[in-house]
Formats: structure tokens, sequence, C-alpha cells
């Protein structure tokens, strides 16, 4: 995916309801209206809650690639959880939506290489 791809990408938008608060997230108070630490799926799983078997979590444009791929292969029981802040890493949230689907394994899909000793970076 090119660098400047999202700029027109279909998917890569955001509605004025994105940008208000929901007072029903465990992160409300951190959350505000400026910017989310993490951003959940869109879809709707509520019916499916209890069948979801994976979670990815990911951070930047790889999203868009894993969705595209996700439609394709119709994977409409995989929720995908977009980390947008990784320093003071959104732990809080990121436990909120995995004891959500109480029979999930998540997964993290990054679009950088795995790098020798990266998972010791703190």
């Amino acid at each position: 995916m090119s660098p400047k791809r999202l700029l027109h990408h279909k998917d890569c938008k955001s509605n004025l309801s994105e940008f208000d608060d929901v007072q029903d997230h465990p992160g409300f108070d951190k959350q505000g209206t400026r910017f989310k630490h993490m951003i959940n799926d869109q879809n709707n799983y509520s019916d499916l809650e209890v069948s979801i078997r994976r979670l990815v979590l990911c951070s930047g444009k790889i999203y868009y690639e894993l969705d595209e791929e996700r439609k394709k292969a119709n994977g409409k029981d995989i929720p995908i959880c977009r980390v947008e802040q990784l320093c003071l890493f959104p732990y809080e949230l990121i436990l909120w939506e995995v004891k959500r689907y109480p029979k999930q394994r998540w997964f993290w899909r990054s679009f950088i290489p795995v790098i020798k000793d990266q998972t010791q970076f703190q």
C-alpha cells in the first residue's frame, strides 16, 4: 500500500458521530473528542459475541488491507480493532475488547516486519 493511498480510499473517512464520546465505553473519561486511543470495529457483532473465535488488533494502514481481505473471505465473525496510540499503550481499552468475546484468541497484525528483540521494546 503506497503512503498516499489512504487519501483516496473510500473507507478511510469518519462520520461526525465518531468524534463524540460514547458514555458506555470503559475509557469514556480518557477517550475525549480529539483523539481515540483505540477504534473498535464498526460492524455489529452483538448477536455473534459468543461465537467470535478471533480478534485482530492492528495499528496503522494495515487495517484497510485486513478489512479488504476479510470482505473477500466473508469473515463476518472476525472483528478488527485499530490501536491508534502505541506509547502509553491503551491496556484498559484492549482488555475491555478482549473480554467482550469470551471464546476468542486475539492476534496482533503489523505492517512492519518483525525485528529481532522488537517485543522487548517498552
